[in-house]
């Protein structure tokens, strides 16, 4: 793989010193002003995340507990074992990480868009009417210094193999805390011209001195003082991942997952993603906000983020089950992924127990089977997921799991009839409105339609899974 070449530290450290300082020398020369400060440090906050965000995608440690309990995009991918290298040049990404990165990119974006646009609004839009030179040209020095330090420092020095998503998410959350507790000085200082070059000068020196106490902890030998980790936190650089002891040679047999049952399967985590609140709510943000701009050139753009929103979740739903294959070595059973070349995870067959097959739709609409099991002995014991695959019988069989009835329970038309019967109310409100008024209630219809799926799609569901 290549390595760029990595800057000596001294210039590293001049390097971020000059480029966060340059602001001070615009606010006591250039006379800036508060909105100018706080449209810079939105800019950097905006670059910040995204290369924070690239950054994770890399990290080569495993994330900490405190982390993964968060709520993350695919955060089923967080358990998932092996990396990927896209180019020969490049480090191997790591696909339990994409959770870490999109919920990184999509909170702290939204955040940054919440307070820019709504809460902020006034100032921004007062500082970009005013934009000069020098302000534009600390924006670009700010950017650069983030990406040298990305190309010369993280993977140059391949700081990537030493640190976990969790800790690299601390940069951001540093830099956001700064300049949250900066806006009281911001507004003093906007509405006064006593002491504002105090102020602002303050305001400098704090997103210098996070950065400085950022650059200690990755370059220098010795820990930073304790007052310093209390004031911008401690990031745990997490543990290695664990090796798994899997069995030298060709296995005994194989068993693949139906790619049919696992795209079909994904059909669910698709609406669940639809019918989620944040994503509702920006959706109607996002085309409030476009049509309002654009008008009705914005609704193809619209349509075209939801299908990728919609690829990206089946994809990642794909990676997650349909590249498994199911090895077995002897008494060693053996989860591999194909595309990564990694086990995900082993047992030994003879402390399997309590094998059943798991009811899916898919299994009623494909005749496939999940099946599902515990394995291991004491406090070791764990639960296991096999599948989907074509033929339940033939794969326990070939796995030498314990044999079991591997029939799917008889449907319940009752509960089916009365799903349907609810989605089909829910569905015929806006329908209905937009009947009775001839079209005129579209916009309404329109509004109500998300909120309304949050609702219809769940009992569909639901009345397919039963029939």
């Amino acid at each position: 793989m290549f390595r760029p070449p990595a800057l000596p530290r001294s210039a590293r450290a001049l390097l971020l010193v000059v480029v966060n300082l340059a602001p001070l020398v615009g606010v006591i020369l250039g006379e800036w002003r508060a909105e100018t400060l706080l449209l810079l440090y939105g800019f950097e906050g905006v670059v910040t995340t995204l290369v924070v965000g690239l950054r994770m995608l890399f990290a080569r440690r495993l994330s900490t507990d405190e982390t993964g309990e968060l709520p993350t995009p695919f955060g089923w991918l967080r358990t998932k074992r092996g990396a990927l290298r896209l180019h020969p040049a490049w480090p191997p990404i790591y696909p339990r990480n994409v959770p870490y990165a999109l919920g990184l990119l999509g909170g702290f974006l939204y955040v940054w868009a919440i307070v820019g646009l709504f809460a902020l609004s006034g100032l921004v839009f007062d500082a970009l009417g005013t934009l000069s030179v020098d302000v534009a040209l600390a924006g670009v020095g700010l950017a650069v210094g983030h990406l040298v330090a990305f190309r010369s420092d993280y993977i140059g020095d391949e700081q990537y193999r030493e640190t976990s998503a969790s800790a690299i998410a601390a940069v951001p959350v540093r830099q956001f805390s700064v300049l949250f507790c900066s806006l009281p000085l911001l507004a003093v200082a906007s509405e006064s011209a006593a002491g504002r070059q105090a102020l602002l000068a303050l305001v400098v020196l704090g997103q210098t001195s996070a950065e400085l106490y950022g650059f200690w902890r990755d370059h220098l030998d010795r820990d930073p003082p304790a007052l310093l980790d209390r004031l911008f936190g401690r990031p745990e650089a997490g543990d290695a991942p664990p090796e798994f002891d899997v069995p030298s040679g060709e296995p005994d047999t194989t068993v693949g997952t139906d790619t049919r049952a696992v795209l079909l399967s994904g059909v669910v985590p698709v609406a669940l993603t639809f019918v989620n609140r944040g994503v509702v709510t920006a959706v109607l943000v996002l085309a409030l906000f476009g049509v309002l701009a654009f008008g009705v050139a914005f609704v193809p753009v619209l349509v075209a983020l939801l299908l990728a929103v919609v690829g990206t979740t089946l994809s990642a739903h794909y990676l997650q089950y349909g590249t498994l294959e199911y090895r077995r070595y002897g008494d060693t059973l053996v989860c591999h992924d194909t595309l990564l070349d990694a086990p995900q995870w082993t047992c030994a067959l003879g402390t399997v127990r309590d094998p059943a097959v798991s009811k899916r739709l898919t299994s009623r609409l494909l005749e496939t089977s999940v099946v599902t099991f515990d394995a291991g002995l004491g406090e070791e014991r764990t639960s296991y997921r096999l599948g989907p695959v074509t033929d339940g019988a033939q794969a326990v069989d070939a796995l030498d799991l314990p044999r079991f009835d591997t029939t799917q329970e008889a449907s319940d038309r009752g509960v089916a009839v009365a799903a349907l019967c609810l989605g089909l109310v829910f569905a015929g409100v806006p329908t209905a409105l937009l009947v009775a008024s001839g079209g005129a209630g579209s916009a309404v219809a329109v509004l109500l339609a998300p909120l309304l799926a949050m609702l219809i799609v769940p009992l569909l569901w639901g009345a397919l899974y039963y029939a």
